[in-house]
């Protein structure tokens, strides 16, 4: 449910959100994945994009770090598809 509330302010009061990761679990437990998402989603939060002059390029830079810790180039194509100005 904290996901939805998050979308939704994130739609109606976009200056209160800087970033949103929505991460989608079932009733399943999957701890070892729930964990190393967890750890990625911390790990996103550190690449910066000042430096990038277009879309593409901030998401070539992000994939490239990405790439050091998420072998999956689908995964990281999924990650990154919301990267905008």
């Amino acid at each position: 449910m904290g996901g939805r509330i998050m979308m939704l302010l994130a739609l109606t009061q976009p200056k209160a959100v800087s970033g949103l990761v929505v991460v989608e679990m079932s009733y399943h437990s999957y701890t070892d994945t729930q964990d190393s998402m967890v750890n990625l989603a911390k790990y996103m939060t550190r690449i910066t994009f000042e430096d990038m002059n277009s879309v593409p390029q901030a998401r070539r830079k992000a994939d490239k770090i990405l790439a050091e810790r998420l072998n999956s180039k689908f995964m990281r194509d999924f990650l990154i598809q919301n990267i905008y100005k």
